[in-house]
């Protein structure tokens, strides 16, 4: 009778062993069926940027947005602006006073869609100053200069300028009540424009293409 006994108890004894050590094993081995090696220490602590404690792979963690330059920190606002010039005793140029500040500036404005540059220069020259002629279609220099915005605030602005060799001026144009036209010789015109680059734009325009021209038509004194 203890006989029996002591082998049931041997055999239970033999199951539980064998459960401990299926039990341990499968504590050692991961679900693909590789083995991990326990070192005491807590795997997450010891795990590195990118990866699980069971070795996976992770996502990598994304980079921050930065915030978008506003245009006005990329680049100027671009502008086209019109040169009028005419054929007298001299090469004179046609200013008009802006209509804020009243100062001496040429006919400019913003792009215009479906419009080449020097097409819309010409249109901003019939709307401000009430002319039309014959529009250069190559540039003759550039100016920078500082406009005050609808909002109060200020955007630098680079202003591509095309001559324009006035033909005739209309009687009546879109802001004719809004500013002044007068026409000045090249030297005076160039001293009474307020932008440094714009003076040396004037100054120069003798030097191009449409200037040599002007000065062979004028008669001579």
């Amino acid at each position: 009778m203890k006989s029996r006994s002591f082998g049931t108890t041997g055999l239970i004894s033999s199951i539980r062993n064998q459960t401990v050590q299926i039990f341990k094993q499968l504590s050692r081995t991961d679900l693909s069926g590789q083995t991990v090696e326990h070192s005491g220490v807590d795997e997450r602590a010891g795990q590195t940027a990118g990866t699980t404690e069971i070795g996976k792979q992770t996502k990598p963690p994304k980079e921050p947005k930065l915030p978008k330059a506003s245009r006005s920190t990329i680049a100027p606002y671009g502008q086209y602006a019109a040169l009028p010039y005419r054929i007298t005793d001299e090469v004179e140029v046609l200013l008009i006073s802006s209509r804020q500040t009243r100062r001496w500036i040429l006919p400019k404005g913003w792009p215009m869609k479906g419009r080449k540059p020097h097409a819309a220069a010409a249109q901003e020259a019939l709307e401000e100053a009430g002319v039309t002629g014959k529009m250069g279609k190559e540039p003759v220099g550039f100016y920078h200069y500082t406009k005050r915005m609808k909002n109060g605030s200020q955007q630098r602005c680079h202003v591509t300028v095309f001559p324009m060799l006035v033909e005739r001026q209309r009687k009546v144009w879109p802001e004719m009540d809004q500013r002044v036209t007068r026409w000045f010789p090249l030297a005076e015109a160039a001293d009474l424009v307020g932008e440094p680059e714009l003076q040396h734009v004037i100054r120069n325009f003798e030097a191009s293409p449409e200037g040599q021209a002007a000065e062979a038509a004028a008669p001579a004194n």
